[in-house]
């Protein structure tokens, strides 16, 4: 009967080791978000989800062309840094194309609190938009 309980153990421990293992790595993901619209699939994303000082925040913004014809768009950036002006930029994507945008900046430059990064895109054939939006916070 021993011998039988050392099975479920090993497989408790292994569990057991998954989850905080999944825990962990949870602590590192980033806040995310995608929206589909007028042609548009937009995404704003801030990485890791919690930052202190000493640490680097990852900011990406995409928009992708999800219609099946060549779009105009005009591509708005709201980073997470309150003393920076919005970013504006304008790309012609073909069917299937992304516009990609990264930065990488010290979290000190951040205040502590939460900070929201926004992307919109604009269709400028039709006038439609997508927006999406990602959240950091700094401790």
């Amino acid at each position: 009967m021993r011998g039988s309980l050392n099975p479920a153990r090993l497989l408790t421990a292994a569990l057991v080791a998954v989850a905080v293992g999944v825990a962990t790595v949870s602590t590192a993901l980033a806040t995310s978000s995608t929206v589909s619209a007028n042609g548009l699939s937009v995404t704003a994303s801030l990485s890791p989800d919690t930052v202190t000082q000493g640490q680097t925040v990852t900011q990406a913004a995409s928009v992708k062309n999800a219609s099946n014809v060549k779009e105009n768009v005009t591509i708005r950036i709201f980073g997470a840094q309150a003393s920076a002006a919005p970013a504006t930029f304008s790309a012609t994507l073909q069917p299937g194309g992304t516009f990609s945008k990264s930065v990488t900046f010290p979290a000190a430059l951040l205040k502590p609190g939460t900070h929201t990064l926004t992307v919109i895109g604009i269709n400028n054939g039709t006038g439609g938009t997508a927006q999406a939006t990602a959240s950091i916070t700094r401790s």
